[in-house]
């Protein structure tokens, strides 16, 4: 003999009994398999957020070592235009002494010349 269901619908026997039971069995299996569902969505969410996570961070590193090469970039270029200009600067300074002596030397010249008449 069975034993007899007492569940909130009463005292079950027989039919009515393996009938609730098989219900309550199904709500059970149906609880597990939504609470695994659920954890295979939060699986995936976290999956899909440490690859934005990552993504993110790739995207960063790029961007810094961009910034890093601009900013060398510029520093080479600011140190080319200095550099340049020094040179600039000599050359003309260079150029003025050059005017100078050549003056000199022909001031020079014409005192020789006058003096020797």
């Amino acid at each position: 003999m069975l034993d007899v269901y007492l569940g909130t619908e009463g005292v079950l026997t027989g039919s009515s009994r393996l009938s609730q039971e098989t219900r309550e069995k199904a709500a059970v299996l149906e609880r597990r398999q939504e609470a695994e569902r659920r954890q295979r969505d939060l699986t995936r969410k976290r999956e899909v957020l440490e690859a934005r996570i990552t993504a993110l961070r790739k995207e960063f590193e790029v961007e810094q070592e961009e910034s890093a090469t601009v900013g060398a970039e510029e520093i080479a270029s600011e140190k080319f235009v200095a550099d340049s200009r020094e040179a600039m600067a000599r050359s003309r300074r260079a150029d003025q002494n050059e005017e100078v002596a050549s003056t000199k030397k022909q001031h020079r010249s014409q005192d020789g010349k006058n003096t020797k008449r």
